[in-house]
């Protein structure tokens, strides 16, 4: 499947650290521990997201380069208990994701720009019944592109306000 490679970023470690509270409430809410929490993280970059959760105690996270629209459509996507990630923002994905998201009766959490709340597939799944909540961080999430992705070196990249919706 194709890929834009302007999408290529890693979500840095503090992102995590801002979620890891909703993590555990979910895992504590379903009778789970931590390290038995099945995360889903449907978009692959370069593998990061795994290490990154798994350093904060999640032990089950399954992200994988393959297509997850494919997946969707195949109905083969993994069980989990939450979807994480940090999807790509060009083209409609970001708008996919929600329709998946607003459709699975599981918990999400989707680290998109803000503006993602003024976009009319936003709007529309509001509508639907959905009622996220958001976490907002104290500084602006520099994002990590990995070397080769966006030129010849890793780069970060932060050209936008972005915040975890729940």
């Amino acid at each position: 499947f194709s890929v834009e490679h302007q999408d290529h970023c890693e979500t840095p470690g503090e992102a995590y650290d801002d979620i890891v509270p909703v993590l555990l409430a979910i895992a504590s809410n379903i009778g789970k521990r931590a390290d038995e929490l099945m995360i889903y993280d449907p978009y692959y970059c370069n593998g990061l997201v795994a290490q990154n959760l798994r350093d904060r105690g999640f032990q089950h996270v399954y992200n994988k380069n393959e297509d997850f629209y494919e997946a969707v459509k195949q109905g083969t996507t993994p069980p989990f208990d939450v979807l994480v990630t940090n999807p790509p923002y060009s083209n409609d994905h970001i708008e996919r994701l929600f329709s998946f998201c607003s459709s699975c009766e599981k918990p999400w959490m989707v680290l998109v720009p803000n503006y993602v709340y003024t976009k009319d597939y936003y709007e529309k799944m509001l509508k639907s019944g959905v009622r996220p909540f958001y976490v907002i961080p104290p500084n602006r999430y520099e994002y990590i592109s990995p070397a080769g992705a966006r030129g010849s070196r890793e780069k970060k990249t932060s050209p936008f306000v972005s915040f975890w919706f729940i």
